[in-house]
């Protein structure tokens, strides 16, 4: 049997795969305990640094962006920081991150499939953070999705 993580590799994929019939919050929890928490989002994140395009964000992309990803089994913290056009993305906390994002993990799946949006999902509670937000909302269009 071949490795769902693998058939991953872009938004779009990820984005069927949340879309399939029968998929919910439940079902994206299973399923994520499953193949393991930190596999998912190891996955994950390695899209996000892979997708960044640093003309797109310009100089403002300079900075630690934390997240912190409630799955079934806790909280996940991971950062990505922004330096010298990259995106470096790994599991832990930030010391002095620009901004901290806190979402349960099927919203985070949805966010970053873009299923969700940001301003939609802090105006329903589904997404909390601190910091700079005109920093985050920036952010958001730093990637190619």
């Amino acid at each position: 049997m071949s490795d769902p993580l693998s058939q991953i590799s872009t938004p779009e994929e990820l984005r069927a795969l949340l879309r399939a019939e029968g998929v919910d919050d439940e079902v994206i929890n299973t399923f994520v305990a499953e193949l393991g928490t930190e596999a998912v989002l190891r996955r994950v994140f390695a899209i996000m640094e892979q997708r960044f395009r640093p003309e797109k964000a310009g100089k403002k992309a300079t900075g630690v962006a934390q997240w912190e990803i409630t799955a079934t089994d806790g909280v996940h913290p991971w950062t990505v920081t922004f330096a010298d056009g990259t995106a470096k993305a790994e599991a832990g906390r930030a010391e002095k991150p620009r901004v901290v994002l806190r979402l349960g993990m099927p919203d985070f799946l949805r966010l970053v499939a873009q299923e969700l949006g940001g301003v939609q999902a802090v105006i329903s509670g589904r997404l909390k953070f601190s910091g700079e937000i005109m920093w985050a909302q920036a952010m958001q269009s730093w990637f190619d999705w």
